[in-house]
């Protein structure tokens, strides 16, 4: 090896390939067949991303020296980069043929099997990088990622956290298991994690912005509202850094600052979609829709693949009315891969709209429970045409569904494969086209009913209560609060003016929101039924015998809600401004349930004013039934 091979190779090993470039170029008009120039020319144009000057170089140096490994490397890695996983492997196996100790052959072959789907080779390929070097980073870092993308989230926190007790200076190791531990929700054991990172890279964007996120999502305001003015301090006019600043603002609910730092993003990169549509998600709960619509179409046309922006576009559609695009954008809410897998039917074909190819159908419920209680109406249209379709939902609504009467079968999604069918369709997406131009489906309520047995036994109950009976629910599912439907919940604080003489309340609440009872200064005047009902595993089957027997229901924008309605009984639901576009953008009435009246707030965050409407109403109803009332009482 000559002087000027000598020191391109220190070259390549500094990552230096511009110098080793322009040596090796200076070399080959010397001698144009030298294969060792050529391949170390391959390698420095291979650094430089310049992958065509870099598959010249390496194709040349084979056809002179056709085993030479670092040839073959550069030309996998060439393929690497086109996403050519198969051709790139190909060249891998050569060069692992003629150096089997060459570690970072092997792991972009794990990095090329793992992106071509191929995880278990993928590991096979770490593990042997393993034997050959037991303590390399790489191989913990590729085998954590591994076995989260194959969902065994516990395999990767053991290889993080044994990297980061071998290497404890090493940011990336505490970076990734920060990482690993935000999605398992254990945010403390994250922060301390990005701390250490922090600490060995105090100025990395992603390590600060990561920490500020695990901040958030574990309550510590303070700490990330500092952190993210630090950020937006050290990176005024970075895009990254206003888009996540926005997204903290808009934790708070504070819209107007939300709205600021998205435009301060998209005025420094025009053509960021994401910050286009959190744009129009921050517009959309401020009420002004036709600037969301706006900010939601220009987030599809700069990435119109990206389903989170086509859904977020149906929704601001479905909301004010324009149901026919918003039904077909509403499919993007996840792909038809994630479909299939959900319903368990691979060799099933998809229900394309026609009655009669439904015959045989299945419908996949795929959402929560209030959406399914009130997506389950559309099995009377297919009975109305003839077609008994199965039901396949969450084991614990089987029961209510089957009230109904619709559908020939009703069962668990873990039991699908006792029920044969040869065409499925998810449940929410049959608005598409039953009524492609409409926002509901008009019908005849109940179209559930209560158990007779439990019917009896929770009205004998409820008869020994000589008040006017009112179930209420104030808390729905915070994990799907975080976007569109935040802020729809209210505390049962406000609830207190409900709390009239002749009242009796009794809570249905269950999960997040049922410890608000505890240490309640008015505790006393409602009855805790929630924890009582219910407890057989299947969802409602007591609740709606309790609404069989009660006076009213009165509810946030919760499943109860639904479960109401479809019941045919009187139920008033409280919606924040933003209500979700099943509600519609006004008015005390709804086409999906006659029974149900609606009362909005008038002012972002005002829940005072929709009780106190509500008590009025109360006390007014109460007043035209008192004679009744007193008879009882006597």
């Amino acid at each position: 090896m000559n002087s000027s091979h000598h020191l391109a190779s220190a070259a390549l090993s500094r990552g230096d390939y511009a110098t080793a470039r322009r040596l090796m170029q200076e070399s080959l008009t010397q001698s144009p067949k030298d294969a060792a120039a050529l391949t170390m020319l391959g390698m420095a144009c291979a650094g430089l991303n310049d992958w065509h000057a870099a598959k010249t170089a390496s194709g040349l140096a084979l056809s002179i020296q056709p085993d030479d490994p670092y040839a073959l490397y550069t030309l996998a890695n060439v393929h690497i980069a086109a996403k050519e996983w198969s051709a790139a492997i190909g060249y891998l196996n050569r060069t692992i043929e003629v150096k089997p100790a060459f570690i970072e052959a092997w792991l972009q072959k794990a990095h090329a099997h793992h992106q071509s789907g191929d995880l278990a080779s993928a590991q096979g390929a770490l593990l042997t990088a393993r034997q050959l070097q037991p303590s390399d980073a790489r191989v913990c870092l590729g085998l954590s990622q591994l076995y989260q993308d194959a969902g065994h989230p516990d395999e990767a926190l053991k290889e993080l956290e044994q990297l980061c007790q071998m290497h404890p200076q090493l940011a990336a190791a505490w970076f990734n298991l920060g990482n690993l531990l935000v999605s398992r929700l254990q945010y403390a054991a994250a922060i301390e994690a990005y701390q250490h990172a922090r600490m060995l890279t105090p100025h990395d964007k992603s390590t600060l912005l990561n920490l500020a996120k695990a901040y958030t999502d574990d309550g510590q305001l303070s700490q990330a509202q500092s952190l993210y003015e630090h950020l937006r301090n050290t990176h005024p006019k970075d895009p990254l850094v206003l888009l996540q600043l926005g997204n903290f603002f808009s934790h708070l609910d504070n819209l107007n600052e939300a709205e600021r730092s998205y435009r301060a993003a998209i005025e420094c990169q025009p053509t960021y979609a994401a910050a286009w549509s959190n744009l129009g998600n921050t517009l959309h709960a401020e009420g002004r829709l036709n600037e969301a619509l706006e900010a939601h179409r220009e987030a599809v046309r700069l990435t119109p693949g990206v389903r989170e922006y086509q859904a977020n576009l149906a929704l601001a559609e479905l909301t004010i009315g324009e149901f026919e695009s918003g039904w077909v954008r509403f499919e993007a809410r996840f792909d038809d891969r994630a479909l299939l897998t959900f319903s368990g039917r691979h060799g099933a074909k998809r229900w394309g709209g026609e009655p009669e190819t439904a015959s045989d159908l299945v419908l996949v419920a795929e959402a929560g429970l209030g959406d399914v209680i009130q997506y389950l109406r559309y099995g009377r249209w297919f009975n109305e045409h003839g077609i008994r379709p199965q039901l396949q939902c969450a084991a614990s609504l089987v029961a209510l569904a089957r009230s109904s009467g619709f559908f020939s079968e009703v069962y668990a999604h873990q039991a699908v494969d006792k029920y044969p069918a040869s065409t499925w369709y998810p449940l929410l997406s049959v608005a598409r086209w039953i009524h492609p131009r409409a926002g509901f489906f008009a019908m005849p309520t109940p179209y559930l009913k209560a158990d007779a047995d439990r019917l009896a036994h929770w009205q004998s109950a409820l008869n020994t209560i000589p008040k006017f009976k009112v179930a209420i629910v104030w808390q729905g599912n915070p994990a799907v609060e975080k976007n569109s439907l935040r802020g729809r919940s209210l505390p049962l604080s406000f609830f207190e003016p409900l709390a009239q003489p002749d009242v009796q309340l009794i809570s249905l609440q269950k999960g997040a929101g049922y410890e608000q009872l505890e240490g309640l200064a008015w505790r006393a005047q409602v009855l805790d039924w929630g924890a009582i009902a219910d407890l057989s595993g299947s969802a409602f089957i007591d609740s709606a015998a309790i609404l069989g027997g009660v006076d009213l229901v009165i509810t946030s924008d919760t499943s109860l809600a639904h479960l109401a309605g479809a019941l045919g009984r009187p139920v008033w639901v409280a919606l924040h401004s933003h209500a979700d576009w099943r509600w519609g953008m006004h008015g005390d009435a709804t086409g999906w349930y006659p029974s149900m009246r609606l009362y909005r707030q008038t002012t972002r965050g005002d829940w005072r004013a929709v009780i106190d409407q509500m008590q009025s109403d109360l006390t007014r109803l109460i007043s035209s039934i008192r004679p009744t009332l007193t008879r009882e009482k006597g």
